[in-house]
């Protein structure tokens, strides 16, 4: 008899859950997990690893120990949305995610990439001044532009041997990158 309770014991140590419901107002997030054979897990501790929170979504798989096989004290060490995981990643990749589809990615070739791989992010300080003072430099180009004349040979010799020819203006520019900026994204180290 002893034998027959301890391979039940043993038998509980690990199980598949679904997550039922989450609680994250704790010190340790809580889990209300469907077990095997239809039996709920109340209040599951979610062991997370230090540094990264997730709340996983109703419905997700975990995997639940029962500390010493007693369905009365179990936490969950990993839990999972399968359907929506990133896939097919090259070996060494790392993606943190997010259900609303944000993820930041370190990829195969050492990079950060944040929601895709297609612009790259700036030093938005640096670049606005440097912007600023080439739009600066190139307005004062405008203005002098706008003041000079252009002296023309009067022909008839009852005018003015010179006379002043009319210039079409330059339109001062009004480039602006500040729509470039991206405000969810901070950046900081040596650029």
């Amino acid at each position: 008899m002893v034998n027959r309770a301890l391979g039940k014991r043993v038998q509980l140590l690990v199980t598949r859950g679904i997550i039922e419901s989450t609680n994250d107002s704790q010190p340790m997030q809580l889990l209300r997990v469907q077990g095997l054979a239809d039996s709920t897990l109340e209040d599951a501790e979610n062991v997370q690893p230090y540094g990264l929170s997730a709340r996983p979504k109703t419905g997700g798989e975990c995997l639940v120990l029962a500390l010493q096989g007693n369905l009365e004290d179990v936490v969950v060490v990993q839990a999972a949305g399968s359907s929506k995981r990133p896939r097919n990643l090259a070996e060494g990749e790392v993606v943190l995610w997010g259900d609303a589809g944000a993820y930041a990615k370190c990829n195969s070739a050492g990079e950060l990439e944040l929601n895709g791989d297609t612009d790259h992010a700036v030093a938005y300080a640096k670049l606005a001044a440097e912007f600023n003072e080439l739009n600066a430099k190139f307005n004062a180009l405008v203005t002098a532009f706008n003041l000079h004349e252009h002296l023309l040979l009067n022909p008839d010799p009852q005018k003015p041997l010179l006379t002043a020819a009319p210039v079409t203006p330059a339109m001062p520019s009004t480039a602006d990158i500040t729509k470039t900026k991206v405000p969810t994204v901070k950046l900081k180290g040596p650029l």
